[in-house]
C-alpha cells in the first residue's frame, strides 16, 4: 500500500514548471492532494485518487480512479476578487478483472499512460479538435 505523500508535477507552460501537491484528506479509501502554493482554498487545483476492490459496493472489478480540478480565479479585481470563475476537470478510470495477471495491469496502464502522450490527443485536448 503507497503511503500517501506530497506529489511533485509538471505544468503544461512551454518551460514547465513544477507544483507541489500536498496531503490533503482522506476520507473512505479517497485521497485528495492539493496545491497550497495558491492563497485562496477554493483556487487551489487538486488532484484525487481511490482503489475499490471488487465487491466493495456490487463492483465486479477492480478499480483504481484518478482525478484532477483545475480552478480558475477571478483576478481582475471586479465585484468578486478570488471567486472560482471556471473549473477544468479531467478522470482517469482503471477497470481491473480481479483475475487479470500482473502483465495485464501493466499492459493497461502503459498504454493509457502513452496514449496520452499522442500527438494527436494532445491536438485533441489542447485545441478541442476531433477526430475525422
Amino acid at each position: 500500500m503507497p503511503a500517501i505523500a506530497a506529489l511533485v508535477l509538471a505544468d503544461g507552460q512551454s518551460s514547465p514548471a513544477n507544483h507541489t501537491f500536498s496531503p490533503g484528506t482522506i476520507e473512505n479509501g479517497r485521497v485528495m492532494w492539493e496545491d497550497r502554493s495558491i492563497e485562496v482554498p477554493a483556487g487551489r487545483p487538486s488532484i484525487t485518487a481511490e482503489v475499490r476492490r471488487a465487491g466493495t459496493g456490487g463492483l465486479q472489478v477492480n478499480q483504481t480512479k484518478g482525478g484532477f480540478n483545475l480552478p480558475t480565479l477571478n483576478d481582475t479585481g471586479n465585484e468578486n476578487p478570488n471567486a472560482v470563475l471556471r473549473n477544468s476537470s479531467g478522470s482517469i478510470v482503471l477497470n481491473l478483472h480481479p483475475q487479470s495477471t500482473l502483465q495485464e495491469r501493466k499492459d493497461l496502464l502503459a498504454y493509457m499512460t502513452n496514449w496520452l502522450a499522442l500527438a494527436v490527443v494532445k491536438t485533441a485536448v489542447n485545441d478541442t479538435e476531433s477526430w475525422y
